[in-house]
Parts: structure tokens; sequence; C-alpha cells
């Protein structure tokens, strides 16, 4: 959604690595924002983002006015054909955020029909959305490849995010929590911890701290379903507010967080 970051140029070699010509688009969907998240306030800075993609050899900006990809007389906040998930898109960020994954899979939709990518790289940050995204792809016979690239952290552990820049020096000392939590997981899960029971209150716990309000920690396996049993392949999963900032993370535990790729502060 632009507002790009060392996070969303990774995307981007990853791409070139992959295909011989790269497509960024950027375009804040007004789909995916609920009626009180922050669509207004969202950063956008399209010149910063042009100059980013540059140096990073793209071939071609997408960027669409709301307009053009939800025309007609109902307008963007309520188009006539959507994509809407199955009960698997209301659990997690589903369930905080009614509605987000049909304005998501709507708009990524559109994207493929009209760019006719032969493959689409998203981050596993938001590890609901690739899994749904690689689903959706699956489901609607999609001619293209999903890659799903790791995680790009800042030397702490942060995960890089546009909403980043909403928080201010105490939140972004707080902010640490999730990627503290999600390592602790990790650690525990290799100390011999396999009830994930257990871990999920553990997760939970370890956010509870001063400037951090917790919204969920769940273990789920690839499928996005709650497992039974914790394995090399289980993933962590965490949300949180720090101040008014909505912040998520995960982690696979046979992987850890010190194997995702790292960047300068």
């Amino acid at each position: 959604m632009g507002y790009l970051h060392e996070g969303h140029l990774r995307l981007v070699d990853r791409a070139r690595a992959l295909a011989e010509r790269v497509v960024v688009s950027i375009f804040v969907n007004p789909l995916q924002f609920g009626p009180n998240e922050d669509l207004a306030r969202y950063p956008r800075d399209l010149e910063r983002d042009r100059k980013l993609a540059t140096t990073r050899g793209v071939d071609c900006l997408f960027v669409p006015e709301a307009s053009v990809m939800y025309p007609g007389g109902a307008g963007a906040s309520d188009p006539l054909a959507r994509i809407v998930a199955g009960p698997v898109a209301d659990t997690l960020e589903g369930a905080a955020r009614p509605g987000h994954f049909t304005g998501v899979l709507t708009v990524v939709a559109k994207f493929f029909h009209i760019v006719g990518p032969d493959v689409a790289v998203f981050g596993r940050k938001d590890f609901q959305q690739a899994i749904l995204v690689k689903r959706l792809v699956q489901d609607l016979d999609f001619p293209l490849t999903i890659d799903v690239a790791p995680t790009v952290r800042e030397l702490d552990g942060l995960a890089l995010s546009s909403r980043n820049t909403y928080l201010s020096p105490d939140e972004r000392r707080s902010a640490l929590a999730l990627s503290r939590t999600l390592r602790m997981l990790e650690q525990t899960w290799r100390g011999g911890e396999a009830d994930p029971a257990k871990l999920q209150r553990i997760g939970m716990e370890s956010l509870r701290v001063p400037g951090v309000t917790p919204e969920y920690c769940a273990l789920i396996d690839e499928d996005l379903e709650p497992v039974k049993r914790l394995t090399a392949h289980t993933v962590a999963v965490v949300a949180a507010r720090v101040g008014t900032t909505r912040l998520i993370d995960n982690v696979v535990l046979g992987e850890g967080i010190g194997a995702d790729p790292r960047v300068a502060p």
C-alpha cells in the first residue's frame, strides 16, 4: 500500500530474481479498511516511493485511483462483485477486522487480472494474508505462482511495517514486546514444551507490558488451523496495540526470528 520500506524493497529484489520484469502496485485499498481504521491517515508519499522503486530496478509502478479500481455508482465502499473467503478468513485478523480479507482478496484478484503476472511476491509478516492469497490462486485457478518471502526486521527484532511510522520513541521500544514474545515462544518450544495452550498463555502474558494491549497469541499450522501439538512447522502469530497503533508479527517455530533477514535501524 505504499510508503515503501526495506521490507517492501526486499520483495522487489526477490521478484527481480524470479522474473525478467517487475511490476509494483501502490494502492491504499479502501475496501480493506474498517469504518474506524486508519484509511485517512495511512502514510503516503508517492514521490518517495517512486525514487525507492527506481533504485531497486522496478520496471513499472501500477498506481491506480480508487475510482478506477472500483467503478460504478456504488463506489469504492461497496463494489458489486467481491471475493469472500471461507471461515478461515474470519479468524485472527479476520475476527479483529471484519471484512478485511474480503477487501484484500478482491483487490488482489483485480491486480492479478490487470497485471497478468507469472509470479507474485508477498511478505510473511502478514502470514494469514499470504496463505489466503495462495488459496485464492489455487481455488480460482489463477495461472501464477505465489512466493512468500521472509519477514524483514530491524536489528533489534522489530518487524518492518509502514505503521511503525506512527510510533513515538517510547512506543517504538514497547513494540519490541511482539518480537521478544515470539523469540521466547520459539525458545520455550525448543526447550521441550509441546502444549500449544501453555505457549498461548505464556505469549499473552509476555505481551502484557506497559504501553502494549495484547489482542491475540495463537499457534496455528500452515492452513491457519489451531494445532494440537507443536512442531517445527507451527506458526506463532501475535497481534497487539502499541498506543493507538495496531501491529502484527509471527514466527515459524522451526526457523526462529534469528534466521530472518535484518536491516540496520
